[in-house]
């Protein structure tokens, strides 16, 4: 598969008025397809908590203490929301 524009995946994430990082793809971006998600059955909190666990994850040990502290939070605010939705998921 090869993308023909393109393609936003997450909004920029702001953390305490500075952006820290937003995920898209380029037009042109060559790739094989291995899974699709349905994400029709999230709530927002839901798709913001993976957004968010994915950014710190991928970078929180490289952030400024204070942001990933504050990410870390918000993180954990959401996380009932991701948990009801996976055990309604897994059910």
């Amino acid at each position: 598969m090869e993308l023909a524009a393109d393609i936003k995946l997450t909004d920029s994430v702001e953390v305490s008025g500075v952006i820290i990082g937003f995920l898209s793809l380029a037009a042109g971006t060559s790739g094989t397809i291995e899974r699709v998600t349905d994400h029709q059955d999230e709530s927002e909190d839901v798709r913001e908590y993976e957004r968010l666990k994915s950014l710190l994850d991928a970078y929180g040990l490289d952030m400024p203490t204070e942001s990933r502290r504050q990410l870390e939070e918000k993180v954990a605010s959401l996380e009932p929301a991701w948990t009801a939705f996976r055990n309604g998921r897994l059910t």
